[in-house]
């Protein structure tokens, strides 16, 4: 998958990954339903795309993914959600891709979904590490934003 070339670097963890086949994530462990991932440790830095279904499922696999606070996540892009303003806001960096992202179909064998998603998706980090390397290779991917400090207008020293 381009993404994955674009973002040069490996992972410890996939969590999420199909129990049926092979991924394209460059990542040297995998987690499957069978496994619960979601309930399963973490370690290292962790790819996180979680499944799709129930908006309430969304929430768990989010809050999983920022109390381990260390990986790259791609989501629906929906701005419109709870979800997305109660977690995708802790990002230190999030990257829209340039077009749709098609993702791989659940039938083996076949790479890519027939057409693409109706939707945006975006690409979210947890962690320092991860939210610079997100910002360093985001030229290759799409349109980056980082999170703003916003400070008060108050020197710490009085």
């Amino acid at each position: 998958m381009w993404i994955f070339k674009a973002l040069g670097c490996q992972f410890d963890l996939d969590p999420c990954s199909p129990v049926d086949r092979e991924t394209f994530v460059p990542a040297r462990h995998a987690l499957t339903i069978e496994d619960d991932g979601l309930n399963t440790d973490w370690w290292g830095r962790v790819w996180m795309n979680p499944p799709f279904g129930t908006a309430n499922g969304v929430h768990a696999w989010l809050d999983r993914f920022y109390r381990h606070g260390n990986g790259i996540g791609i989501i629906r892009a929906d701005t419109s959600t709870s979800w997305w303003h109660d977690y995708i806001s802790r990002s230190p960096v999030i990257v829209l891709p340039k077009g749709r992202v098609r993702y791989v179909n659940n039938n083996p064998g076949q790479e890519k979904a027939k057409g693409g998603p109706g939707f945006a998706s975006v690409l979210f980090a947890a962690g320092s590490e991860c939210g610079e390397i997100l910002l360093e290779r985001s030229s290759r991917i799409g349109v980056p934003w980082q999170r703003a400090t916003i400070h008060d207008g108050h020197d710490s020293d009085e």
